[in-house]
């Protein structure tokens, strides 16, 4: 199952995936993978992350 996030300051879109991290590299238009947060950071702070529906991909 897939789930996306957006930080609130920043805008960076996150994509997770079986247990993995993704953010949304826009100059590039792909996902890679996120080494400075985890699953559980994310989980963790709905203050700072917003679970989305869909990712706006230009």
């Amino acid at each position: 199952m897939v789930e996306y996030f957006k930080a609130k300051p920043t805008g960076i879109y996150y994509k997770v995936e079986n247990g993995n991290v993704f953010y949304l590299n826009r100059a590039a238009n792909e996902w890679r993978e996120c080494q400075c947060y985890y699953l559980r950071d994310i989980r963790n702070h709905p203050h700072y992350f917003i679970k989305v529906d869909d990712v706006p991909v230009a």
